[in-house]
């Protein structure tokens, strides 16, 4: 049974005034408090809860969610309670009336009036949406016009908590013309308070509901599947963004509206400014779940990955059950991909907020990025970095009044009061500069100075390992190349300096040609590096032996030009000469053949000699100058190669070339091929074959000393090129 109260009742401490209205559910009543005399709407609930504690409970609960809802336009809850069994609640009054009374059925409301209830509205649903609460009876009856003409959105009695409304509900308490599709399906959401809002400015702006009669399943059934009628053909000039913003708001599926009620409003805001109008209509219409689905596919594809996860964010709101798995997966790609550039943006703000004293700022960017599981080094430093931060807030007074005493000219107030500080909190820095102020005060490293210093201190030290295992790399190529005693790296520069000069300079003298003979020794250079010696050399001895050879290789070249044997060019000499081959009339050819051919002779002989004198020493081992212990260098096995020395139990005669071996089986070679020479241009000369010990005798012996030079930089590369030949072919295999 129904308990109904009357006017003169009293019902807490308000005694009822007038009856204001009457619903399906509520009588309102003007009521009037005993002692403030303060008016106020009191709803009094047809329903009696005598006997039923469940349900007393359920709308004690309501009633507090109600009390709880503080909004500039929600009717405000002053108290509630129970009294006879019989429920009531007060509200704030408004003396306007509703919406409805102002605006009666069929009037058409101006468009920017309805965009002004609109706003108001919204920004009420939507903070009652974020405090979990729907309202499910969107109506103009329940929009009530307070003392400044302010709308005020009422009958919050009939919200559900959003977890705790479901498919148990079974009844519809709500106006059937109004009620979204998926709350007649009793799965009420907060989609539905949008559609109910849609379906009100559809009939301000029309003067007609989409869904109307006198029969409700009837209208249920439209609500569920009928699509209303275009506004625009009601009404042919409301714009056409207006039409299209009001009809993706009535979407049957809730996913396809506005992602949230607010976002409705500024979509129909905007769509009502003419700015908005174009000849293809409004762009304001909710995107598609599948046009949501691919162009969050397609930024991500981009590297617009903010943008993917927003528009991914927005499907899975609007429709969790969209593809579930493969939204979550994408969601999961995207944050594993933006955590590095997340995690360098929060340390960025931690350190800024650090530098600027910002304690609080620096706690919450360590925090925000502690939330990524960032590598386990970062989140050691994060913890660490916060523990000092809350040190740094416990004794920030003391930096904060010594910053005023500073501003106050009592510089030794400042001074000591630094001095605490940096006695209890080491790290705390100097934010505002006050050590340069007040002087006399050393301000500390700070954590972040102590850090760089250690890394720079390891960075140092980390090169200096990285160079001394070069050097010692180096070293070991050497010892390899030439063996235990000649690797020496200062030897290797001396064998490198004298085949990259010997090249240069022979190839000058042949040519008379600085810029050939500069060629030369370039490529003989760039060669010889690339072969094997970069492996034993650094950039300061490649400096210095190109430096040395070039000076001296274009000295030699310059100094023999004016002989002018390399060009058939007038000869500078003006005696006759005569002699087997030339006659004393063509003395250009006598320096081009004759002095050219001495010089050329000399050069061979001497690279001849030179290679045989390797060739002997190093194959054939002859025993002049072995001891019997010595240190290996070379071992003839077809190949050259280093091996470790070992002492024999007996003084047998050593299978390895030593130094003093070297020494002196070149040594023979090279004199024995002097007097070779030194014989064959005598016979030469007695016997008038063109060179010989008479005016080009000079030119031969720069030749023999230039091929010496030459045959022996070769001789003493080879080494180096077989060995480093030989380490590629063990890297590559």
């Amino acid at each position: 049974m129904v308990n109904r109260v009357q006017a003169g009742q009293q019902l807490g401490n308000y005694r009822l005034l007038q009856r204001l209205g009457e619903g399906g559910f509520a009588e309102v009543y003007l009521g009037e408090h005993r002692y403030l005399k303060r008016r106020a709407a009191i709803k009094v609930l047809l329903v009696s809860l005598a006997g039923n504690d469940k349900e007393s409970e359920r709308f004690l609960q309501e009633a507090q969610t109600m009390a709880n809802l503080k909004h500039p336009h929600i009717v405000g809850c002053l108290d509630f309670g129970i009294e006879r069994q019989i429920p009531y609640i007060v509200m704030d009054y408004a003396p306007g009336g509703t919406l409805r009374d102002l605006h009666p059925e069929g009037d058409l409301v101006p468009l920017e009036t309805v965009i002004s209830y609109v706003e108001q509205m919204a920004g009420a649903l939507q903070y009652a949406h974020d405090q979990g609460v729907i309202h499910l009876d969107i109506k103009p009856e329940n929009m009530l016009l307070g003392a400044g003409e302010e709308v005020l959105l009422s009958d919050f009695g009939l919200a559900r908590f959003t977890r705790s409304v479901s498919a148990r509900v079974t009844s519809l308490i709500g106006t059937i013309s109004y009620m979204a599709p998926e709350y007649i399906q009793r799965k009420p959401q907060a989609a539905s308070d949008q559609y109910s809002l849609a379906m009100v400015v559809y009939e301000w702006l029309t003067g007609i509901r989409p869904f109307d009669g006198d029969d409700e399943r009837i209208i249920a059934g439209q609500q569920l599947q009928v699509p209303p009628l275009s506004l625009r053909a009601i009404v042919p000039t409301l714009p056409t963004a207006v039409d299209e913003v009001v009809l993706a708001a009535l979407a049957k599926k809730p996913e396809e509206r506005y992602p949230s009620i607010i976002k409705f409003a500024e979509a129909l805001s905007y769509a009502s400014q003419p700015s908005s109008q174009t000849a293809e209509g409004s762009v304001l219409v909710p995107e598609k779940l599948d046009t949501l689905y691919k162009e969050g596919l397609k930024a991500k594809g981009q590297g617009k990955l903010e943008l993917a996860k927003q528009l991914l964010e927005e499907l899975r709101a609007r429709d969790p059950s969209y593809r579930p798995d493969v939204v979550k997966e994408q969601l999961q790609q995207i944050d594993a991909a933006l955590r590095p550039q997340l995690i360098a943006q929060y340390r960025t703000e931690a350190e800024a907020a650090n530098n600027a004293g910002q304690w609080d700022q620096e706690i919450d960017a360590w925090n925000a990025l502690l939330q990524f599981n960032p590598a386990r080094a970062d989140a050691q430093e994060a913890r660490t970095r916060i523990r000092l931060a809350l040190e740094h807030q416990l004794n920030d007074h003391l930096y904060q009044d010594a910053a005023q005493l500073a501003a106050e000219k009592n510089t030794a107030g400042a001074q000591q009061l630094l001095q605490q500080l940096y006695a209890q909190d080491h790290y705390y820095g100097d934010p505002l500069g006050l050590a340069r102020k007040v002087r006399k005060v050393r301000v500390p490293l700070t954590y972040q100075q102590e850090q760089a210093q250690r890394e720079k201190e390891e960075a140092r030290q980390d090169r200096q390992d990285k160079a001394e295992k070069r050097q010692e790399a180096r070293r070991n190529f050497a010892k390899e190349a030439y063996g235990e005693r000649l690797g020496k790296l200062w030897l290797v520069w001396i064998a490198w300096f004298v085949f990259v000069w010997s090249a240069g300079a022979a190839i000058g003298t042949l040519t008379q040609s600085w810029l050939l003979a500069l060629i030369a020794l370039v490529l003989a250079a760039a060669g010889s590096w690339g072969l094997g010696y970069r492996k034993a050399l650094t950039l300061l001895p490649l400096t210095v032996v190109l430096s040395g050879s070039v000076i001296l290789a274009l000295a030699l070249t310059l100094s023999v030009a004016p002989l002018n044997y390399a060009h058939p060019f007038a000869s500078p000499y003006t005696v006759t000469i005569s002699t087997g081959l030339f006659t004393s009339k063509d003395v250009i050819g006598y320096h081009h053949l004759f002095l050219g051919r001495q010089l050329d002779s000399g050069l061979i002989w001497g690279t001849v000699t030179a290679l045989v004198g390797v060739a002997v020493a190093f194959f054939l081992k002859p025993p002049y100058g072995k001891r019997k212990e010595e240190y290996p260098v070379f071992v003839s096995r077809g190949t050259y190669r280093a091996y470790s020395s070992r002492q024999s139990a007996e003084l047998k005669q050593s299978r390895y070339l030593s130094l003093a071996n070297l020494v002196w089986t070149a040594l023979g070679i090279g004199i024995t091929g002097f007097v070779s020479w030194a014989i064959t241009a005598s016979l030469a000369q007695t016997s008038d074959w063109g060179f010989g010990f008479d005016l080009g005798a000079n030119m031969a012996w720069l030749g023999l000393g230039l091929g010496c030079a030459l045959g022996v930089g070769v001789g003493v590369s080879i080494p180096i090129w077989w060995t480093a030949m030989r380490q590629l072919m063990q890297e590559r295999r």
